[in-house]
């Protein structure tokens, strides 16, 4: 199981707004299942298997705070779903699509580049069910998915002109992801 920041930070907070003016529990009252993810989050360490540590060790903070919550506020709490997304490699469908956008990006006058970030988006999804997909044709800025994100007014037009003629060179037929153009 792989948590976010995000999760990790909500973790801690309900455990400390749970145990806020008590002092440590004695072992009798901390989850024998928090105990179990806790020891096998050691043996991952001690292994080398620092992402398996890490997701033992996360699921442990989880499965504390959500005790915690349930044995406090007398109430039943059921953890279900995940935080992780599926990879979106870069296939041959997908490198077809994008050499489609590119080439309609350089027919525009627009350099089109590629990057690996890394990060995840509904792409993620969407690829994982077979679709070809390149993210972040929208418009330019910076600093995004943060409180200074930001974008440039200029590239509202460009980057629908670049979408609108994507969009008009595949549906004109010539374009198959995964099949050379006959």
């Amino acid at each position: 199981m792989r948590f976010t920041p995000a999760s990790i930070a909500l973790a801690a907070l309900l455990t400390t707004v749970s145990s806020m003016g008590l002092s440590q529990r004695p072992d009798n009252q901390i989850s024998p299942r928090s105990i179990e993810w806790q020891k096998a989050g050691e043996a991952a360490r001690k292994a080398g298997n620092l992402a398996g540590a890490t997701d033992a060790l996360e699921s442990a903070l989880i499965d504390g705070a959500m005790a915690d919550v349930a044995r406090d506020h007398d109430v039943t709490l059921h953890l279900h779903g995940g935080f992780g997304r599926p990879p979106k490699p870069m296939d041959a469908k997908a490198e077809r699509l994008f050499g489609l956008v590119r080439q309609c990006g350089a027919d525009l006058g627009l350099p089109i580049g590629w990057r690996d970030t890394g990060g995840v988006c509904d792409g993620n999804n969407i690829a994982a069910c077979g679709v070809p997909v390149v993210d972040t044709m929208g418009v330019r800025g910076g600093s995004i998915h943060s409180d200074a994100e930001f974008l440039l007014t200029d590239s509202l037009a460009e980057r629908a002109r670049l979408s609108a003629l994507a969009l008009w060179r595949i549906a004109r037929g010539p374009f198959q992801p995964g099949q050379e153009r006959g």
